[in-house]
């Protein structure tokens, strides 16, 4: 009897135990439960969200730089002009003891500086009276026959032929001339000469009816073509002078 009853109460016991255990366990997921309801409740609305904007209170930046204003004084020129004190070149040269009477009159030549300078005359006899060169000597050769070539000499404003003879073909005398002294022919007509004194100087040409119209004086003399050419814009003065020995 006394082990029956001692049989039942370890069965109560343990019976009250395992009640105890279960209450205990089923308590913790009911809270696991409710705690996750609180997490999922606890995420904001997005559609009650009252966030207020945020406004930017920084002050714009103004620019502090004052443009710098050029201080520089232009600089004035105290350069002086300077005035030439060249004095004009006048021909020193002194006539040689073989220069020609200026009164003579026969045969046409070009007086330059003193040198009296004919076509037909050999050009190593008056080539140290032309004064320096301006150019280096340049052939000329001929159409008809390459192998006669004549040299080509060049001064201040006028040009020498020589043949392969050694003599002098042609002579012309441009506006350009600069040389120190005056070169002219017959020794009266020159550059800028007018056509009064040139016809005075030179004689009737052959072309005296049309002079004006050809703005040219032409004469043919002695085995020589001569032509005076004149500037109708300037009443016919003497522009040019060219002298070549005619044609066989």
């Amino acid at each position: 009897m006394k082990k029956t009853i001692w049989m039942l109460c370890i069965t109560l016991l343990l019976i009250g135990l395992l009640v105890g255990c279960s209450q205990s366990v089923n308590p913790g997921t009911t809270t696991g439960t409710q705690n996750q309801s609180a997490v999922i409740d606890s995420k904001p609305d997005p559609a009650n969200s009252t966030t207020t904007p945020i406004e930017s209170t920084a002050t714009p930046l103004e620019s502090t730089i004052t443009p710098v204003e050029s201080t520089t004084t232009p600089i004035e020129s105290t350069t002086t002009p300077i005035e030439s004190t060249t004095t004009p070149i006048e021909s020193t040269a002194t006539p040689s003891e073989n220069t020609p009477d200026l009164t003579e009159t026969d045969g046409m030549y070009i007086l330059v500086n003193g040198t009296r300078v004919e076509l037909g005359m050999k050009y190593a006899d008056v080539k140290e009276g032309l004064g320096a060169q301006t150019a280096p000597d340049q052939e000329l050769g001929s159409c008809d026959d390459p192998s006669f070539v004549r040299m080509v000499h060049f001064y201040p404003g006028m040009t020498i032929t020589e043949n392969p003879d050694g003599t002098i073909w042609g002579m012309e005398l441009s506006s350009m001339y600069t040389g120190e002294g005056d070169a002219a022919l017959k020794g009266t007509v020159n550059l800028g000469t007018t056509l009064d004194t040139a016809l005075a100087a030179l004689g009737e040409p052959e072309n005296a009816s049309s002079v004006k119209d050809d703005c040219t004086l032409i004469y043919r003399q002695n085995g020589q073509d001569i032509y005076v050419f004149l500037d109708a814009g300037n009443n016919y003065t003497v522009i040019g002078i060219s002298m070549t020995l005619s044609a066989e």
